[in-house]
């Protein structure tokens, strides 16, 4: 009771379930091909005004960025006079590398005498402030009948 099966013919045959692994590497083999065989070059449209085009010529490079910050100095400097006076001249400008020993400045001592000489003017005006910081007076003890201050 056997039935014979007819063999299929055409498309049928082609798309028929023994077939497809064959057809799937043949499709593979075709892709891989096509992507080994094609050129890798693709087309740029630039508008020919905004091209230069010039001799290469051998010379210096030169590349500049410009960019914005903040520079600030390794090491600092605090420079303060032994006495105190008014600036007569200035021997080394700003940005001048100077060594040990080199003049920067000229200076007159007027505040130097001046404050010498108001010492004792202010000392004879508050007496009991001096007597503190001496350390023979009572802190803040005003001249007069006023107690002193804890």
């Amino acid at each position: 009771m056997d039935i014979k099966l007819e063999k299929k013919n055409g498309w049928r045959a082609v798309f028929s379930k023994k077939s497809l692994p064959y057809l799937g590497g043949a499709l593979v083999t075709v892709l891989v091909v096509w992507l080994l065989m094609k050129e890798n070059t693709t087309t740029l449209r630039v508008n020919m005004a905004t091209v230069t085009v010039s001799s290469v010529e051998e010379g210096e490079f030169n590349d500049y960025v410009s960019l914005s910050g903040t520079v600030q100095p390794m090491t600092t400097m605090q420079l303060s006079p032994l006495e105190s006076g008014v600036v007569e001249r200035i021997v080394a400008d700003e940005g001048t590398s100077v060594k040990t020993g080199d003049v920067i400045l000229e200076q007159a001592a007027v505040h130097a005498d001046s404050a010498i000489g108001s010492r004792p003017r202010r000392k004879a005006e508050h007496p009991a402030q001096h007597s503190y910081i001496n350390g023979t007076g009572t802190p803040f003890a005003p001249s007069g009948d006023a107690p002193a201050r804890p």
